[in-house]
């Protein structure tokens, strides 16, 4: 049981409720890596561009994309947003999949001007299903109430499909198709005539016994069917949008040796019959349409997009032109799945390719990259000395980005394409040694752990084992060439690398049989150790040659818990904590005697701030149905706050890294879809401040409050402000930003957060009394 909690931990590091809008966070990552899908011009407001992310999240965009900000993230980790459209000019539609409850694996409204989610259109879930998702759906513009929805779920390993039609907005729903009953053909996209709720359509792949899909047609809600065109696959269905009886219709992958051909097909009698567009297609890998999109400044102006080609006409069809691509084209055009028009400015449109989204102002002759911050990045971690240096991992590769020079550098990062069988190099940042960096990685010839002091460009090999995993790394502070490595398996290993090109490794001798999980070495005697194994705390005075148990108090579980972390007070010797699968301990007479001061679970790292004795942060990463936490004390760890999850944006994370000051402290975390964010977390006493004291942008006050709160700007300039309560529920939007009138709030803990003007986060916990 441990191994997985442990095991699950690195994959989701290093892979790497309440709805309301959101606004701008600091993203302090690079733009080289970003990737966005389903970018859309608004219809009526020029510029703006509405996009979803990697994972939870809605972005918006003012300024056709040079800048982002969320405008709404739903509220649980590992969960993607897809089959994004615009319904109307206020309406925006996606389904959410991978939700750990299936029945919120559904089609959502979002209406952009409440910020509130005003439908969710879930179909029946089918009994015994493990998983399901939406494939695709569509929804009838005239009455939204009317919609067909393609649900698909698995059975064991065994995969199945059935549309299913509503004509009351998901009260009842109607199975109109069931892959079974049809000879296992699988639907790939379901589709409403524009101009009548009635017409349907199912555009159909392969089946497992050698019969290609076909194109399904209904007249009567879906109670009866004629099929078009037996022998091929279908995908893309695309109605002209002032004639729904022109339809476009795009193949999707097919077996030639059973009669399917790549075609562009087209009906102007709303599906009765069908003529080829002839188009001389180029041969590639998967020989399939992927997308056909209407100019809506020039509707002769159409654009189609195959797995390397794109196709322009500007007369509808009466001729065409046709650009090829490479294969696997990094720097343009690849497999293009979606695409939009500008409505202003004509043949401008964005394509969201399978890799990076792309730019044209040439309606698709020619493209460029569109740069963005938002992608998954794995570790996060910063030192400091005289630079502040933040890294994190991104593709199987470090990033590292000088904060007070600005200056960034990328070593490792592969290309996006590349599929690898093996895990993701595992990277630490040395807490001793600036411009440290220690890597572990490798393949089935064997895994290295090595030591860079250039900030990751160049790397020493210090141990190599076979099929095993890094869980932590602690240096000697008395000497830095000396660390403790602990690995899943092969356990502690003490590395002396004052000789580099002669590393001596030494196993340490563990107590018990299980997981060394954290070491502590006394920074004035290097034989004073403490390390948690399992579910016990053990010191040492010898250097680890002999253990004494120091467990009393800890209400650990060692058949279902485990200890992860263990830090020194840096102003009291005496003073630890460590940090469990369980919740967080303390003890204040050097480990004799523990006591648990917060529980809840999955709690992986606490950090001390070295300016402020009162002040600790710790970090529940997201992973095996928990979502992620920063959590922070403010009388040296007493008590523990939970920083509301919606305070976040929701964000996945496996790691984050910390910036302590006087008081406050600035949180860096690694998010699966928005790269690395900044929030600055507030920890100032209650009480009315000196304005002439402390260093944060923003003071708040009085604290406790009663009728209003004022926001003082400290060096900061106030964008935005929203007060949360302790579930993370959004409970006061004010338009007048300094004073805000408090007198509804219930007596209870609330969370100020502040968005200045460059778009960074600032969040202030106050008391309502």
């Amino acid at each position: 049981m441990k191994q997985l909690i442990i095991f699950f931990t690195i994959v989701a590091s290093f892979l790497s409720g309440t709805i309301s809008a959101q606004s701008q966070i600091s993203y302090e990552g690079s733009n080289d890596y970003g990737r966005m899908y389903n970018i859309i011009y608004h219809p009526t407001i020029e510029n703006k561009l509405y996009a979803v992310t990697l994972g939870n999240h809605i972005m918006q965009s003012d300024d056709k994309g040079e800048t982002w900000q969320i405008l709404y993230s739903y509220p649980a980790n590992g969960v993607f947003l897809e089959n994004f459209k615009m319904l109307s000019e206020n309406i925006l539609t996606f389904s959410a999949q991978y939700n750990a409850n299936m029945a919120d694996n559904a089609v959502y409204f979002f209406d952009v001007t409440s910020g509130e989610i005003t439908r969710q259109y879930t179909p029946p879930i089918t009994s015994g299903a493990a998983k399901t998702w939406i494939s695709s759906y569509s929804v009838f513009e005239a009455n939204p109430d009317i919609a067909i929805v393609h649900q698909s779920y698995s059975i064991g390993l065994s995969g199945y499909s059935k549309v299913y039609y509503t004509a009351d907005a998901g009260a009842t729903w109607a199975m109109i198709y069931y892959n079974v009953d049809n000879n296992g053909i699988f639907p790939n996209n379901v589709a409403i005539s524009p101009d009548n709720s009635e017409k349907l359509f199912i555009a159909r792949g392969a089946g497992p016994n050698n019969d290609e899909g076909g194109l399904l047609i209904s007249e009567d809600a879906g109670v009866t069917w004629e099929e078009k065109m037996p022998d091929n696959n279908f995908s893309v269905i695309t109605f002209h949008p002032q004639d729904a009886d022109n339809i476009l219709l795009g193949t999707f992958i097919g077996n030639e040796n059973l009669g399917h051909a790549q075609n562009l097909y087209r009906s102007l009698d709303g599906g009765e019959t069908w003529n080829i567009i002839p188009i001389a297609w180029e041969e590639g890998t998967l020989d399939n349409i992927t997308g056909i999109i209407y100019n809506p400044l020039d509707l002769d102006n159409i654009l189609l997009m195959e797995e390397n080609e794109v196709v322009l006409t500007e007369d509808n069809w009466a001729t065409h032109t046709k650009t090829v691509y490479p294969l696997d084209n990094l720097e343009g055009y690849y497999y293009g799945i979606h695409a939009s028009f500008s409505p202003f400015q004509n043949g401008e449109l964005f394509v969201n390719a399978d890799y990076y989204p792309l730019f044209s102002e040439d309606g698709g002759t020619t493209f460029s990259l569109m740069y963005n911050p938002f992608y998954v990045a794995g570790m996060a971690g910063f030192q400091q000395d005289d630079d502040d240096h933040l890294f994190h991992s991104v593709q199987r590769g470090l990033v590292h980005k000088n904060l007070t020079t600005a200056q960034q550098n990328a070593y490792g990062v592969e290309p996006i394409n590349l599929v690898f069988n093996s895990d993701a190099p595992t990277y630490m940042i040395d807490r001793v040694t600036t411009g440290r960096v220690y890597k572990y990685g490798g393949n089935f010839s064997g895994s290295y752990l090595e030591v860079s002091d250039d900030f990751g460009s160049t790397y020493s090999v210090l141990h190599m084992n076979f099929f095993d995993q890094l869980i932590n790394l602690t240096t000697d502070p008395n000497n830095p060439n000396v660390i403790w490595a602990l690995f899943l398996n092969e356990g502690g290993l003490v590395i002396d690398f004052n000789d580099i090109n002669n590393p001596v490794v030494t196993p340490v001798t563990l107590p018990e049989a299980d997981i060394l999980t954290d070491v502590f070495i006394d920074e004035n005697n290097s034989d004073n150790v403490f390390i948690t194994v399992g579910a016990h705390v053990y010191r040492s005075e010898d250097g680890g040659a002999t253990w004494e148990e120091m467990s009393n108090g800890l209400g650990i579980n060692p058949v279902t818990d485990i200890i992860f972390d263990i830090e020194r007070n840096p102003f009291n010797t005496e003073e630890f904590t460590v940090t469990a699968s369980n919740g967080i301990y303390k003890t204040t007479d050097s480990a004799a005697n523990w006591e648990q001061t917060h529980q809840t679970n999955n709690v992986r790292k606490v950090e001390y701030s070295p300016l402020n004795e009162n002040h600790a942060v710790a970090t529940i990463p997201s992973g095996d149905g928990i979502d992620s936490k920063i959590m922070y004390t403010t009388n040296g760890g007493e008590t523990w706050v939970a920083l509301p999850f919606e305070a976040i944006a929701y964000v996945g994370s496996g790691s984050m890294a910390y910036k302590f000051h006087e008081e406050s402290v600035d949180a860096y975390i690694a998010t699966f879809d928005l790269g690395i964010i900044k929030y600055t977390i507030d920890l100032s006493a209650l009480g009315t401040p000196d304005f002439m004291e402390g260093g944060n942008p923003f003071v708040v006050y009085p604290n406790p409050a009663t009728t209003t709160i004022n926001i003082k700007e400290n060096g900061g300039k106030i964008a935005a402000v929203s007060i949360f309560n302790s579930l993370g529920q959004e409970v006061i939007k004010p338009t007048a930003m300094q004073q805000i009138d408090i007198q509804a709030l219930n007596a209870g803990v609330y969370f100020v957060r502040i968005q200045n003007v460059e778009g960074n986060f600032y969040v202030k916990q106050i008391v309502k009394q």
